[in-house]
């Protein structure tokens, strides 16, 4: 009798934490809502871009700093961007400042303004829906979880776009002629579920003004203090007047 006991008593607890798991949607939907729903994150961002054109192979790496608070809400939306690129030997940098709407910006020592488009923040986050994968596969590491998600072929031209405008570039790029590939996206999540980092590479060939052009990006994000970055502010006024 006392076996049968024991015996069921296990088997209940087996049930009890089966149950008590999480699903891989689940866990990656409550790091989606409370990513786009964060007051503030702070956020590093490699994109290590190779350029293929006739036969001819250029490698620019491109990395953000990004500080970003009330990203949501255009009326409000306060940051900073630190922006480094390399391209043949030659290092650019940039920095800009975001408040009231306006982009502050200062790069290889003079300083503009601009209207900022606030979607360019929320791109940063790079989650896309959980239905726009074809599957997810979810482990533990420690008290993180490890997402390997395939997305759907047909949502690797909202991705790239999704890329371009983080970088500052137009969502409004014509890709019909491009060939877009994304390798399986690894997404890394604490036990907070707060997303901790991104990875993957995609791959865009096609014709650009009758040349064949292959680019391939290697993307790594991280992400930290979710709701605790703070930003101080240098003084905007009279930006473009001030000498560095």
């Amino acid at each position: 009798m006392k076996k049968f006991i024991s015996a069921a008593l296990s088997a209940a607890l087996c049930m009890s934490l089966a149950g008590c798991a999480e699903s891989e949607e689940s866990v990656y939907q409550k790091a989606y809502d409370q990513a786009f729903k964060s007051s503030s994150v702070t956020s590093s961002i490699t994109m290590d871009m190779t350029v293929e054109v006739s036969g001819q192979t250029m490698e620019m790496p491109i990395t953000m700093d990004m500080k970003m608070i009330d990203f949501n809400d255009s009326s409000k939306v306060t940051g900073n961007i630190k922006m480094t690129m390399e391209l043949l030997g030659q290092q650019t940098e940039m920095e800009m400042w975001i408040k009231d709407q306006e982009a502050y910006i200062e790069s290889n020592g003079e300083k503009s303004v601009e209207y900022y488009d606030s979607s360019e923040a929320s791109a940063s986050l790079m989650m896309q829906k959980y239905e726009d994968f074809d599957t997810v596969q979810m482990k533990k590491d420690g008290t993180d979880y490890d997402l390997t998600c395939t997305l759907k072929s047909d949502k690797a031209e909202e991705l790239y776009k999704n890329i371009l405008s983080s970088a500052g570039s137009s969502t409004n790029t014509d890709l019909s002629g491009m060939d877009i590939s994304v390798s399986d996206i690894s997404f890394v999540i604490d036990k907070d579920h707060n997303m901790k980092s991104i990875s993957y590479t995609l791959t865009a060939s096609g014709e650009v003004s009758s040349t064949d052009v292959t680019y391939v990006y290697d993307i790594r994000g991280e992400y930290s203090d979710w709701n605790n970055t703070s930003i101080d502010l240098p003084d905007l006024a009279n930006w473009e007047t001030q000498t560095n």
